[in-house]
Formats: C-alpha cells, structure tokens, sequence
C-alpha cells in the first residue's frame, strides 16, 4: 500500500511539471537532492501477508526522475521536439496530456524515417497515466519510431511509453509505414475532414468515437497543405469534408479541380444553405451567378452537399448536372456520414422527389461558353 502511495505521489509530481528530480527513500518524497544521498540501506526488504501466507518481496525504494520542461506543442513540430529529447539524454519526459490531433503529419515521418538508424542517446517519452517509469535511455531512433507509430495510430503517445512498444522491426518502418498508412485511407470509404485547429462545428472526441465503429476512415486535417497531401494519396474517390470555420483556408482554385473536374464529393459542415455554401463561400459552383445571398438567409448551421455528375457543351453553351442540396439543423456525424456514403455511391437516395418540374430543377446562368443551363438535383 505504501509503494501504491509513493507511485502516485511520484506519478503527481511529474504530471504536474517537474523540471529537477525526485528522490524516494523509506516512503519519503524528496524534491533536492542535497536532503538526501542513496546509501545501501535504501534496498530492503519486506513482508506482505496474503491470506495465511507471508509472501517476502524484494523493492527498491530508491528511484530518480528527471523531467523535461513542459513543452507547448503548437509551437513546435514533430522534429524539433525529437531534437529536445535528443538535448536531454538523461531525462524521462511525461506528457501529461496527448499532443494537438494532427500534430505529426505525413510529411513529418518522411523525414522521421532518416532518424531511425540513430543509436544516440535521449530522452524517454511516458504517458502521464502510466505507473511504470521505464529508467533505461532511450535512443533517438526509438523515439522516431515512437512518433511515427503515433502517426499511424492517430494518437501520440501511442502507448503507455516508449519500451517495448511494438514488436515491429526498425526495418519496417522504414520501408513499410508508407504503403500500410496509404492501405488504411483507402480501406472502404474515406472522409477527410478539413478541420479548425481552435474551434469546429463537430466535436473532436464525436469524430474519434466514430471513427471506426464502420469500414470508414475519417481522417482529420488542421491546414491545407495537409489537406492537398492526403487527397493526392486517394486511389480512388475520398468524400472531402470541410469545416465552416476552417473554409477561409482552402485553396478554392484547387477544391474547384477535385469537385468538377475530378468529381470528389464534398460537405461544407456549418452552413445549411447549398447555394450559399459552394457558390458564394467555396466558390465550387463558378458557372453560376446572381446576387450573393446574405444575411439571415444564410443557415448558419447544418451542412451542405455538392457531387459534381456530368457536363455537356454545346456550341454556345453549357449545360451542368450536379447534386447540390443543403441539411438545415445542428450536424449530426451519424447523418453526415450517411449521406457522404451515398455521395460515394453516385448520389443515389439523395432526390427528394422521383417527379421534379423544370422550374425546380433548372437555373439560368452566363458561363464561360455564353448562357448556360445548370441542372441541379435537390
């Protein structure tokens, strides 16, 4: 019980940001090693009794940590935290919390691979809820390792802490991360979803808890070089989603390729007016015009689909037919996800009526080629 105290009181103090270290000695928590030197009175032994027998059990009471500042992670990438484990050789860093979702990205771990071979000496990363605190160094390339099994696993720190954590070999992670990371994105369907560092219309902890529970990998995204990457490694179609707080960052010349030219599928997640949300803000729906829609006729909330179908030129005009349809109401992951499924599948299920007259289906508009026909299914 007394070492179950000490435990926590240790595992406390090093959550709580310890910079020195911590010295344990006969149940007594020391913070300065002046207060106390180890002598060999420190190991000792003693009986627990368990039932009607005296079980002896040999501990070591004395023990020594050493933490690494606290660290503000948005501040920093990937790499430049691997070279402040690599400053403190002799340190356990404990993260008290995961890292930012998001914080090691793709192009992070190319250049982790490089450190793999690297046998010098650093810090050990250990979760804040861990009870072991592992007190072998650790090595540089253990801890690139750590980081990209963090990248493929979607959370760092992957484990407890970085002993023994896989049973991969080094090689593997070399020559094989990429090909099993680019396997799980594009396993059944896939959404990326365009996400704002501080704040989002879905919860994060909604999209994670999701995330899994069907052949689905919804993959999340913090800026738009991330964003460009990763839909370049879709083999086939991915269901692009993109956060109304986060829209300001798209390259709109660049989503308006993937929606018309190459026919991704795409939900703005914030807004329930389509016609607001890919004409004026996305700037998706070019071949359109009129007067911007403002003010309250802007549904600040639900969300809205776009599916790019087909286009035919004619001599003096062109005519467009696409899905363009808008949810009112608070988002709903279970409902997006169902509706981006069918975007996948071609749109089918997504019109509303099997019977639509020409007033409803047909919009005027000037394009590029002269005056146009735009037919959208609502």
């Amino acid at each position: 019980m007394r070492r179950i105290i000490i435990m926590v009181a240790v595992l406390l103090y090093v959550m709580t940001g310890c910079s020195n270290k911590v010295i344990i000695k006969n149940d007594r928590l020391f913070n300065d090693e002046s207060e106390h030197l180890a002598t060999e009175d420190d190991k000792h032994d003693n009986i627990i009794t368990s039932g009607n027998a005296d079980v002896k059990v040999d501990l070591q009471i004395h023990t020594e940590i050493k933490c690494i500042p606290e660290i503000d992670y948005s501040s920093i990438n990937p790499l430049e935290f691997l070279d402040i484990l690599k400053q403190h050789p002799n340190s356990i860093y404990s993260l008290v919390l995961a890292v930012p979702d998001g914080w090691i990205k793709y192009d992070h771990v190319k250049e982790l691979v490089k450190y793999i071979d690297l046998e010098e000496p650093c810090a050990r990363v250990v979760s804040g809820l861990s009870s072991y605190l592992p007190q072998k160094q650790s090595t540089v390339g253990n801890e690139a390792i750590f980081l990209i099994e963090g990248f493929l696993k979607g959370y760092y720190p992957p484990s407890l802490h970085s002993e023994s954590f896989t049973n991969r070999e080094a090689e593997w992670y070399k020559t094989e991360w990429e090909d099993y990371w680019k396997g799980k994105i594009n396993e059944g369907n896939t959404f990326i979803y365009l996400r704002s560092p501080d704040n989002s219309e879905i919860e994060l902890l909604e999209v994670k808890r999701y995330s899994g529970t069907i052949p689905t990998m919804i993959y999340t995204v913090y800026d738009r070089e991330e964003l460009e990457t990763v839909i370049s490694l879709i083999e086939d179609k991915a269901c692009i989603w993109i956060d109304s707080k986060a829209a300001e960052v798209v390259d709109k010349d660049w989503l308006y390729i993937k929606a018309v030219e190459e026919k991704f599928p795409v939900i703005l997640i914030g807004h329930g007016n389509a016609l607001y949300s890919f004409r004026d803000l996305l700037s998706v729906c070019r071949y359109m015009h009129g007067p911007k829609i403002l003010g309250e006729e802007i549904q600040k909330n639900g969300f809205s689909v776009y599916l790019f179908l087909n286009m035919e030129q004619q001599e003096n005009s062109l005519t467009v037919n696409a899905i363009l349809r808008g949810f009112p109401g608070t988002p709903d992951i279970r409902e997006i996800v169902s509706i981006s499924n069918k975007l996948l599948a071609g749109g089918n299920g997504l019109i509303k009526k099997t019977t639509i007259s020409m007033e409803e289906r047909l919009f005027w508009c000037s394009s590029f080629y002269g005056i146009g026909m735009v037919n959208y299914l609502i």
